[in-house]
């Protein structure tokens, strides 16, 4: 009979620059009193319910995450912050990154970006 083996398949969560960026992050929210969350889904963090966003961007906002959300004493996000790396280059994350912007902008998030 054959054996199966246990292959490990978990990821890092952040990698080397967005480690960097929650660092960074980190030690500023400490000061304020503040909260840092990784990867956070824009559907968690905005309310897109009957916002009058169209459904392309709904739909965006149910899959697709913030980098790192900032939140105060009583969870409620202050800001997002995007760490673009060298991938961010290509249409299709340019698209993204677009959505995003919008969203947020639209729904009242302020939204930073770090770039590589």
């Amino acid at each position: 009979m054959y054996k199966m083996h246990r292959v490990d398949r978990r990821k890092k969560l952040v990698n080397t620059h967005e480690a960097a960026t929650k660092r960074v992050l980190d030690v500023a929210a400490g000061r304020n009193n503040a909260s840092v969350y990784t990867k956070v889904r824009i559907a968690d963090v905005l309310n897109m319910e009957r916002s009058g966003i169209s459904s392309d961007l709904y739909s965006y906002g149910l899959k697709a995450h913030f980098g790192f959300v900032v939140a105060d004493e009583a969870d409620m996000p202050l800001f997002a912050v995007e760490y673009d790396g060298p991938t961010h280059m290509d249409a299709r994350t340019v698209d993204r990154d677009r959505m995003k912007n919008e969203l947020c902008e639209r729904l009242g998030l302020p939204l930073g970006v770090c770039r590589a």
